[in-house]
C-alpha cells in the first residue's frame, strides 16, 4: 500500500504557497515534481489543493515522493527577503542582512 499524501496537510502546504507564489510558479513547481495533466482552474489556494490531490491518485505511485519533489523545487527559489532579518541601523534605518 503506497503512502499518500495527509488530506489534513494539502490546505496547510495551499495556505503557505499562495502567500508566495504565482498561478504560474505554483503550475510549474507542479509539472516538475511529476504531476501529469493541465493546471486546474480556480484561485491559487484551488488550484493547489487540486495538483496535490491530484498527485495522491491511483495512477500516482509515490504521492509523498511527489509532494517531497515539488517542496524541492519550491525552497529552490529564492524569494527576496525570505528569511531575512531586518538589523537596525544607527539613525533609526533598518537593513537586511
Amino acid at each position: 500500500m503506497k503512502s499518500k499524501i495527509p488530506i489534513q496537510i494539502i490546505p496547510a502546504i495551499a495556505a503557505v504557497l499562495i502567500h508566495r507564489y504565482s498561478h504560474a510558479d505554483i503550475d510549474q513547481f507542479m509539472v516538475a515534481a511529476g504531476i501529469e495533466g493541465d493546471p486546474p482552474p480556480g484561485n491559487k489556494f484551488v488550484k493547489t489543493r487540486a495538483w496535490l490531490t491530484r498527485a495522491n491518485s491511483d495512477a500516482n505511485p509515490d504521492p509523498l515522493g511527489t509532494l517531497g519533489k515539488a517542496m524541492a523545487e519550491l525552497m529552490e527559489v529564492n524569494i527576496v527577503g525570505y528569511g531575512e532579518e531586518a538589523v537596525p541601523r544607527p539613525g533609526g534605518a533598518s537593513d537586511r542582512v
